[in-house]
């Protein structure tokens, strides 16, 4: 009986008490990547964000991946760097729910850092020629031509091969130019 009794207590104790309101669970419905599938150079950097869509959630980190290292790797932090001519697919991952992105991965960029000309200084007669010949430092071209230019054209003329022709007495720049890299020589 005193069984009985502890029990119907502990019954009626227990059904007058309020449960605290339970906080609702972190929901994650999507994870979109932005910007949507960027094209990145070999070398360079592109910055993916993840955009989640949650319900009660914070502190959320994506996990993000690359379908293909050797074409696109992507940091802890959604930066992704080039590494060869191709396409791979990011992947950020957020409470199990995944969003994708495909990047694609382009030639790194022409760049030119210096145009040397040869010979730098020349004496002519006038009518003698002289073949000058431009250097190019670059990085990432082919078929790069110089512009060649005569300052004085009543002093030389240059071809656009780069040979000068002298045609007046005195002293004239001729430059060759590569993609706005500027070389001198002075004949």
């Amino acid at each position: 009986m005193k069984i009985r009794l502890a029990l119907a207590l502990t019954i009626a104790v227990l059904a007058g008490c309020k449960k605290d309101p339970v906080e609702p669970s972190c929901l994650v419905t999507a994870v979109g990547l932005s910007p949507a599938n960027p094209s990145v150079a070999v070398g360079q950097t592109a910055a993916l964000t993840a955009n989640v869509t949650q319900t009660s959630c914070s502190g959320l980190t994506p996990t993000w991946n690359s379908s293909n290292l050797a074409i696109a790797t992507v940091s802890s932090s959604g930066v992704v760097t080039g590494v060869a001519v191709g396409s791979a697919t990011i992947t950020a991952i957020v409470n199990g729910v995944t969003g994708t992105t495909t990047v694609t991965v382009t030639p790194a960029a022409c760049q030119v850092t210096a145009v040397a000309v040869t010979p730098a200084r020349d004496t002519l007669f006038v009518t003698e020629t002289s073949g000058l010949t431009a250097t190019i430092t670059q990085t990432n071209c082919t078929g790069l031509t110089p512009t060649w230019v005569s300052a004085n054209l009543g002093v030389a003329s240059v071809s656009t091969t780069g040979l000068v022709t002298a045609v007046g007495p005195g002293t004239v720049s001729v430059t060759a130019t590569v993609n706005g890299v500027v070389g001198t020589a002075v004949i």
